[in-house]
């Protein structure tokens, strides 16, 4: 299980990568948005970590503007909620920074989102 928790002051918004090889568009699929208020979580992902992969992608940007939680894996997201492969973009969809995270080989991960 993957979960965030918004430990900051402001709204937050979350989307998260995870390998699935076969995608259409790279082995990698992404989803998005979760919108976690201050002090609320939410389970990402139900299903155990380790049995996936133990590498997990996330980024998540803070609606006061000023904080992200981001890496150096680059890919387009659309604003609207989604679910898409890897390498998928529209015409609408910007280029986030995904950050990793090795969940090693435990079934569950809690990451809190934290200034």
């Amino acid at each position: 299980m993957l979960q965030f928790v918004n430990k900051y002051t402001a709204t937050v918004q979350v989307t998260i990568m995870w390998y699935t090889p076969g995608c259409d568009d790279g082995n990698w699929t992404k989803k998005g948005w979760w919108v976690l208020n201050p002090g609320q979580s939410a389970v990402v992902h139900g299903e155990d970590l380790a049995d996936i992969n133990r590498y997990w992608c996330y980024f998540a940007s803070g609606w006061d503007g000023t904080s992200f939680w981001s890496g150096p894996i680059s890919r387009h997201v659309p604003f609207p909620p989604f679910t898409w492969c890897e390498f998928r973009a529209d015409t609408t969809s910007v280029p986030i920074g995904y950050r990793v995270v090795d969940a090693d080989d435990v079934d569950d991960l809690i990451i809190e989102l934290v200034p």
